[in-house]
């Protein structure tokens, strides 16, 4: 039998606001050994947020472990497992990448759940946001829109990285600004990293700079970290990359990039960072889990700029099939390119014109696969 949630849940803004890649927080262990010694159900189901949201902050895929070995309690297909418990176990799911099996566990919260729930809406927002990773923006708009009773700022963030995604990152501009400027901590750096992007995509480069600098301001976590390292190794400033990833820890994510910058700058180093990578990608190959240690979209980055241009290309496929964002794009778009596979060109141009999307960085790609 499951645990029964205790009576004194957050509102729904406090919940959901810890979704949102918060700074990462210290002794992640010591959270673990709390949480499964504790019997307080509030305190237990606590711990596992606070587990997955170091693994958020940090990188470190080991925590999600952790967050399922305190959330043992209350199995995430459990008849009685609590909504509380279930919205967590869909955010490990969503963290894995296993995207359907995370939208099942999503659609049994709300099913089970009153808007007044905190789980409800943190369950809407999860679920926006793989749809929005898998193209899906009609579900996400709908999402977006049904939490803007419960969770307005938030609900507003939500839908204009929806309008980003579909052609209208022209209108998305001015309320993620209002939105920046109305929240605070991890919300604002959700807001603020979400502007830099659509800067990105207009190809306001100083802008989307200052955006980014003003995100790890308010939230320092290592999504924005690696996104802001692309931007600057796109802008040939390994210098400033290599610098803004020196004490991030040491993901496969985090070294692949230090690897492009160490390269960009003709440095010692690059060989044996490059040597590290291949030898983790092998391990996992003979391990049967490589698409697993690191994101797909990467390693295909990592196998182009080796000049293994067919790899890069089944990689960057792969990649397509499970996630759809304007990077997802712009990496197969210039694998594509340099495998001259046409059908794949083809596909993006479609996908472009149905999502109507607005992005200088891959209508570049483009452009430069036509010439």
């Amino acid at each position: 039998m499951g645990a029964p949630l205790a009576a004194s849940d957050p509102q729904p803004e406090t919940v959901v606001a810890t979704q949102l890649l918060p700074r990462a927080q210290k002794d992640a262990l010591r959270h673990l050994t709390a949480a499964t010694a504790a019997s307080d159900p509030t305190q237990r189901l606590l711990a596992a947020r606070r587990m997955i949201e170091i693994g958020r902050a940090n990188g470190d895929p080991r925590t999600l472990g952790y967050a399922e070995s305190i959330l043992a309690p209350w199995p995430a297909d459990a008849a009685d497992a609590p909504v509380a418990a279930i919205v967590l176990h869909a955010t490990i799911a969503q963290s894995r990448h296993a995207f359907a099996r995370a939208r099942v566990l999503l659609d049994r919260v709300l099913e089970r759940s009153a808007p007044g729930d905190p789980a409800f809406a943190q369950a809407l927002l999860t679920r926006a946001t793989i749809a929005q990773v898998t193209g899906d923006l009609e579900p996400a708009r709908a999402d977006c829109e049904r939490l803007f009773a419960l969770a307005r700022e938030i609900a507003a963030i939500c839908g204009a990285s929806v309008d980003m995604l579909g052609g209208r990152v022209d209108a998305a501009i001015p309320i993620l600004r209002v939105a920046s400027e109305r929240t605070s901590g991890s919300v604002r750096a959700w807001a603020l990293g979400a502007l830099a992007q659509a800067y990105e995509q207009r190809g306001e480069r100083p802008t989307a700079a200052a955006a980014y600098q003003a995100a790890l301001v308010a939230g320092d976590d290592l999504v924005t970290r690696l996104a802001y390292a692309d931007f600057l190794l796109t802008d040939g400033s390994a210098a400033a990359a290599a610098k803004l990833l020196r004490d991030a820890p040491p993901t496969d994510a985090v070294v692949l990039r230090q690897w492009r910058s160490a390269r960009l700058q003709r440095q010692a180093d690059a060989a044996p960072l490059e040597q590290r990578l291949r030898t983790r990608l092998d391990d996992a190959r003979q391990r049967g889990d490589g698409s697993d240690l690191l994101h797909a979209r990467d390693w295909a980055q990592f196998e182009l700029e080796r000049g293994n241009v067919t790899e890069a290309l089944r990689l960057a496929q792969a990649n397509w099939r499970d996630q759809r964002e304007p990077a997802d794009l712009l990496v197969l778009a210039r694998v594509a390119t340099a495998a001259r596979d046409k059908q794949t060109l083809v596909d993006l141009n479609a996908w472009i014109a149905q999502t109507r999307l607005q992005d200088v960085r891959v209508a570049a790609a483009l452009r430069e696969a036509r010439s």
